[in-house]
């Protein structure tokens, strides 16, 4: 059974991303930010690696409806079912490509808040 794509979009906004402040102060601060970060985008990678599970099974589900006998000849019918298969992972495709824009920018703040403590540490 694959979980709804409700449940996954909860996962992301439980994370709070979205109130996450990046301006670190000190050295300190901005080490225990890269940590932050990092178990966010680990946090991100297993909500991603179930999504691609669950993406996985339902495109299982539609090929074996599509090799099923009667329907192998019937183009019509198969237009039918690819299209709801469509329908159907459209939202976990929508999902997977914001957890990637997530990672993404999370990767690019990491690459700040290094320097930034690297920097701080010479004294500058």
């Amino acid at each position: 059974m694959v979980i709804n794509p409700k449940i996954y979009m909860e996962q992301l906004e439980e994370l709070g991303l979205d109130e996450l402040e990046i301006e670190p102060s000190s050295r300190g601060e901005a080490v225990k930010l890269i940590r932050e970060i990092e178990d966010h985008i680990s946090n991100l990678n297993k909500i991603r690696y179930n999504l691609h599970g669950d993406m996985r099974i339902i495109r299982k589900e539609y090929l074996e409806r599509l090799v099923e006998e009667g329907i192998r000849g019937d183009r019509k019918r198969r237009r039918l079912i690819m299209d709801e298969r469509d329908r159907v992972l459209s939202p976990y495709e929508g999902i997977d490509r914001l957890i990637d824009g997530f990672i993404d920018w999370l990767e690019n703040v990491l690459i700040f808040l290094r320097e930034y403590a690297g920097n701080h540490n010479n004294g500058c």
